[in-house]
């Protein structure tokens, strides 16, 4: 525990008397790692992060505090899926957090990305030797950003190496739309409230499922307020996201304008998007560049108000 907290156990020992154990634990106040946070958050700024962590709770307090320090988060929840992820080259990934409970795929990963450093998220972790930092629950804000910024401080940013052109949160960006998520797991639609807000969009709204969204972007226009921006998962209860699609091209609604959120993106579900109108695609798990990207478009083929 003394270790943990980067301090010293120091002991005097006198024959037939006893010993006296002194710990010593270094503290800094909230003020000192507020400081230490502002003047090196350029170092971790613009860094792609995994984050494989199947607790939603956890993972949106990491989510929260990357997006603040400008990181880009990456978020995956099973190990099949981050096998796919890390293997496609899509992504250019600096880091990686697992949870302690995934830990059997860390050789995995290790074989397909050996120079990327990981993180183990747990408080029961015996083989340390196989990750390169520990982050310990509860999550602490200021341990957090102190092994990640150790992780990278000498390190180059993989993206440096090949760095597709970016616009920028603020710039080219048409933020005053009405954006309506249609997604039914509660953990996805905060997820992407959570970008959206990121990226300076404040006018969004929900929907838990297909009847619902339908129901949402009627009222909508007869009220004369309708929706921009449809994000709209196509698994859902009750009427699924092809459904929604075929209604608002049957009602000859020219906008929202649809992007689709998904897993997968078969030439067969573009295919059918296709036919429906749908052009705009963001993947799952969601990266906040591509979807800034794809919403900074669409955003900008409407009207600014």
């Amino acid at each position: 525990m003394v270790e943990l907290f980067n301090g010293d156990i120091i002991f005097e020992s006198e024959l037939n008397k006893g010993t006296n154990f002194y710990i010593k634990i270094p503290f800094k106040n909230t003020i000192y790692y507020e400081h230490t946070i502002r003047n090196n958050i350029h170092i971790l700024a613009n860094r792609n992060i995994l984050i494989l962590d199947s607790n939603s709770k956890n993972s949106q307090q990491i989510l929260q505090y990357l997006l603040k320090w400008e990181i880009n988060p990456i978020l995956s929840y099973d190990s099949n899926q981050t096998i796919q992820l890390i293997s496609s080259n899509i992504y250019h990934i600096d880091l990686i957090i697992v949870n302690e409970k995934t830990v059997e795929i860390i050789e995995q990963i290790k074989k397909i990305l050996p120079l990327v450093p990981i993180c183990i998220l747990g408080c029961q972790i015996t083989d340390l030797f196989r990750f390169d930092k520990q982050i310990n629950l509860p999550i602490n804000k200021y341990q957090l950003f102190d092994t990640l910024f150790n992780l990278c401080k000498d390190r180059k940013k993989v993206s440096d190496i090949e760095l597709p052109k970016q616009i920028s949160f603020s710039e080219n960006m048409n933020n005053n739309v009405k954006i309506l998520i249609a997604e039914d797991i509660q953990h996805n639609r905060k997820l992407l409230c959570d970008m959206l807000t990121q990226l300076k969009f404040t006018n969004i709204d929900f929907a838990g499922d297909g009847q619902d969204a339908i129901h949402k972007i009627q009222e909508s226009y007869r009220i004369g307020i309708p929706y921009h921006i449809l994000l709209l998962d196509l698994i859902m209860p009750k009427v699924n996201g092809f459904d929604v699609m075929e209604f608002i091209k049957w009602k000859k609604y020219p906008i929202p304008k649809i992007i689709v959120v998904t897993a997968s993106v078969s030439d067969s579900i573009r295919d059918k998007c296709a036919k429906l109108g749908v052009e705009y695609f963001v993947t799952k798990p969601i990266d906040i560049i591509k979807l800034k990207n794809v919403l900074a478009r669409v955003s900008n083929e409407l009207p600014r108000t």
